[in-house]
């Protein structure tokens, strides 16, 4: 189902609440995967902070602090306007029956029939109740009994984040309800729901086949001659997308409105949108080249990226590619990061950022909606450092749509023309 981008979310326990209309179900469903997916970011920080721990054989009794620590960074000033659990208490275990055993007890077996049977009234009547524990209570334990409910959402985007989080708690038959749905999630038509439930799959399973049918196959060849001045490149999963192709709706609101340069012929630059750091990597290798080959130089006017695809253009500016306009829109930070490939050599490949050669960009427009959810998924940074001035931060756009800033009428909505030259 598509999702109108929101203005305001439900916050805190009221995102839970039972709502009266279709609109504000989806406005719920929204807020709701928002507080999933930032409970599953402070459930995997610990995780990992407990695997660093472990193998130095030190102690991690602080491991909820720090995935509180992690996932609040991470979040940013959006937070400051949007209540999550904090979770306090660590599982002892991992979860098996004990979730439904709990539900069946406080709400009887014909409700429990229904919860697993997904009906919507009686989820719905369910969840205000155990989301208010949750909240409350802010232990483990109340998060599962929540992702349990959640499991069998009427809402994909609900489903997906529900399961992503309770993988980090659950076990046996619980734990592979979890993973199916996220599965399930890489087909949903939808995007937004799609690039959620892939991102989270790839911390647990990155050699799912779920996630290789979404790689695009090989670019072709770029031929010699001039290019126009102007490039779109898409981000993680979106290689087969329409919307970013000649013909498509953004690439055509570009082209007519915003950018008429645009690079729109057979061997425009596209990448893989395989999910690693190497595809990206290898991605900016491509750039480059395409770039020369093009140009004839190592100069571009202006590149306008979505999500990670922003990452390929600022890490090809560490290979010596000058770009004068770079349009970051959703675009994810994650800290320094080396790359491990013996063939990146023309990237200098020890130590290169998830930033940009600053030299070699005039001027970078960021564009982002407020906890973009498949950025909490992929637990990149909401925002750019402020201290670093050569980002011009525009005002979000919005809350939790990673794929609303290349949507034609949220530009036309925000004036977003006029922040990109």
């Amino acid at each position: 189902m598509p999702y109108e981008l929101l203005a305001e979310p439900l916050r805190g326990a009221a995102a839970f609440a039972h709502q009266d209309n279709a609109d504000e179900e989806h406005r719920a469903a929204q807020s709701q995967a928002a507080i999933l997916l930032l409970l599953r970011s402070q459930l995997a920080f610990a995780r990992e902070f407990r695997q660093e721990q472990a193998a130095l054989g030190a102690s991690a009794d602080d491991a909820e602090m720090v995935g509180r620590e992690r996932t609040s960074e991470l979040a940013g000033d959006d937070l400051e306007d949007f209540p999550v659990p904090w979770l306090s208490e660590p599982p002892v275990i991992r979860f098996g029956t004990a979730p439904t055993d709990e539900l069946r007890r406080r709400f009887g077996a014909e409700v429990m029939r229904g919860i697993l049977e997904g009906d919507r009234e009686t989820i719905a009547d369910v969840l205000p109740e155990v989301a208010s524990n949750l909240f409350q209570q802010g232990t483990a334990y109340s998060a599962a009994i929540v992702f349990e409910v959640c499991l069998r959402h009427p809402d994909p985007r609900v489903r997906v984040a529900a399961g992503g989080a309770y993988l980090e708690l659950s076990t046996g038959e619980q734990r592979r309800t979890a993973l199916n749905a996220v599965v399930a999630g890489t087909r949903d038509p939808d995007p937004e729901v799609r690039d959620t439930a892939a991102t989270l799959l790839a911390d647990w399973l990155p050699g799912n086949p779920a996630r290789d049918e979404l790689a695009g196959e090989e670019p072709p060849p770029p031929n010699s001659g001039p290019s126009q001045t102007a490039v779109l490149i898409h981000g993680t999963w979106a290689a087969n997308d329409p919307w970013w192709q000649p013909g498509g709706d953004f690439n055509d609101y570009l082209l007519q409105t915003v950018r008429p340069d645009l690079y729109v012929q057979r061997d425009k630059f596209g990448w893989s949108g395989r999910y690693s750091d190497q595809e990206r990597a290898m991605a900016a290798l491509g750039l480059s080249h395409w770039v020369s080959v093009h140009e004839g130089s190592d100069h571009v006017d202006c590149v306008i990226t979505h999500s990670h695809g922003g990452n390929v253009a600022m890490m090809a500016t560490w290979g010596g590619l000058e770009i004068d306009e770079l349009v970051l829109l959703s675009c994810p930070y994650h800290r320094p990061r080396r790359f491990h490939h013996s063939d990146l050599s023309s990237l200098a490949a020890s130590d290169r950022r998830y930033l940009p050669d600053f030299p070699e960009v005039s001027r970078i427009e960021v564009i982002r909606v407020r906890l973009d959810e498949v950025i909490i998924a992929d637990r990149g940074h909401q925002q750019f450092p402020h201290d670093l001035t050569q980002f011009h931060a525009n005002s979000p756009v919005g809350w939790f749509n990673h794929h609303a800033t290349h949507d034609p009428d949220v530009w036309q909505q925000y004036k977003i023309d006029q922040w990109v030259k």
